[in-house]
């Protein structure tokens, strides 16, 4: 059976320009337009800026959590934490079962309560239920929703490049970030067309063409701009 995941619409509309101050779509919802363009429903964890690149900032204290034991067919993870994260912080993020038993498992999660730092925390499963047993032998590591709490990339990442801003989008609100196609992107420098354009390691929120250090290729540059600070168009392949 074959769902409707993706928002396809007509780019006239300009959907992709709107911003919203309550949860209109599911964090990380798709929005596809016929010219390849492709974004992403997003909430910003500051003022976002047109042409930025943007990560989610992680929090890595929910890493190896111990859990109870759960049953095959649970739809819940019971566990350990180490932090206090609000209710619903994680909600449309993942949990992945980090070693045996249940090792290398993915599950989507849904809603949880504040987290005590502490033994008895529950996390439920958004649309599934667990596949192998977990034991307290098994460890569980939680990673938040990417499209969740976006910043300007840092030169030194603190999560995964989650797309780049095409509109002024407050903190605290929510809007849609591009992923695919050609795009306005700030460099950090002049960049030629046909070069792979990647996250800079020199200038927060900027790209710059790829080199021998260990930056996040995002694309490849169509247009190339004249210096740091103005935009190149480039084709992004980030999704």
């Amino acid at each position: 059976m074959s769902l409707p995941n993706t928002i396809y619409a007509a780019s006239e509309l300009a959907v992709h320009k709107t911003t919203y101050d309550t949860e209109k779509f599911d964090v990380g919802q798709k929005l596809e337009y016929a010219d390849s363009r492709k974004y992403r429903f997003a909430l910003a964890g500051e003022l976002l800026v047109k042409g930025e690149l943007l990560e989610g900032e992680q929090i890595t204290t929910e890493d190896d959590l111990t859990p109870t034991a759960t049953a095959v067919g649970a739809t819940a993870i019971t566990a350990t934490t180490t932090g206090t994260e609000a209710a619903d912080y994680y909600k449309g993020g993942y949990a992945v079962v980090a070693t045996t038993p249940g090792l290398a498992d993915l599950y989507k999660l849904g809603t949880h309560l504040l987290l005590t730092s502490g033994a008895g925390d529950v996390f439920n499963l958004a649309d599934e239920t667990i596949l192998v047993a977990l034991t307290t032998a098994s460890r569980v590591s939680i990673l938040r929703n990417p499209w969740k709490g976006l910043i300007s990339l840092a030169t030194t990442a603190l999560g995964w490049c989650a797309g780049v801003a095409v509109s002024l989008i407050p903190s605290a609100e929510w809007g849609w970030v591009q992923t695919g196609g050609p795009a306005a992107c700030l460099a950090g420098g002049a960049d030629i067309e046909g070069v792979a354009f990647a996250a800079s390691d020199n200038s927060a929120g900027l790209g710059i063409t790829a080199d021998a250090d260990s930056e996040f290729v995002i694309g490849q540059v169509m247009l190339g701009g004249d210096g740091d600070g103005k935009a190149n168009i480039v084709f992004l392949t980030i999704d």
